[in-house]
């Protein structure tokens, strides 16, 4: 009944407009794997992130603090041993750790940094995909809500969106397509029909 409240230019109009719109909306299905609605993608993001900056800090304190444990090393050894004149103990100057306990240190340190990285690499390698699908299913929420109201087209959308075919019913979103392209088509003949009707009652 909507289409054809329509005049014969606008459904022309719109059978063309269609076209390229399925194409984008095709193109974003492609990047949403389904597994996710966009509250909890943007919820698994957010806490991503997070994790990502804090990672971020503890790889620069380790690497702060193994710079600091490298040069306490360079400095013992570079100090020569003093012994204590009234009870001869040995010690060097300045340097409070043993060799020992440095290496120690070090090892402790850069053990905590190398499992950062390697913690920060796998973050963003897994969380790539999930942004642009977010991105995706972001589209696909700007598309589905500028076309609801379209004058030819937006009851489709509509139906889209309660059948839930964007999402858990994906499947049958061809059928749908075709049904209401084949439909745009019948009203578009028949009023065409109606021109031609119209223009030969006018002749006579």
């Amino acid at each position: 009944a909507v289409l054809w409240e329509l005049s014969g230019p606008q459904l022309e109009q719109a059978q063309g407009g269609f076209t390229a719109i399925i194409k984008s909306l095709s193109g974003l299905l492609e990047s949403i794997s389904g597994k996710y609605r966009i509250k909890g993608a943007e919820e698994t993001v957010e806490s991503m992130q997070n994790r990502r900056a804090q990672l971020a800090v503890t790889i620069e304190h380790c690497k702060v603090r193994i710079a600091e444990i490298e040069h306490d090393i360079s400095h013992f050894d570079q100090t020569e041993a003093v012994n204590c004149p009234n009870c001869q103990h040995s010690f060097k100057p300045g340097v409070l750790r043993s060799k020992e306990e440095l290496f120690s240190a070090h090892a402790e340190i850069s053990g905590k940094h190398d499992k950062s990285v390697d913690e920060l690499g796998k973050l963003n390698a897994d969380i790539e995909p999930l942004v642009r699908e977010l991105d995706a299913m972001r589209g696909l929420r700007n598309l589905m809500l500028g076309q609801s109201n379209h004058p030819a087209y937006g009851g489709f959308f509509k139906v889209l969106y309660a059948d839930e075919i964007l999402t858990v019913n994906r499947a049958k979103l061809n059928l749908y397509i075709d049904q209401f392209e084949a439909e745009l088509q019948t009203v578009i003949e028949l009023k065409r029909c109606e021109a031609s009707h119209e223009k030969l009652n006018k002749d006579w």
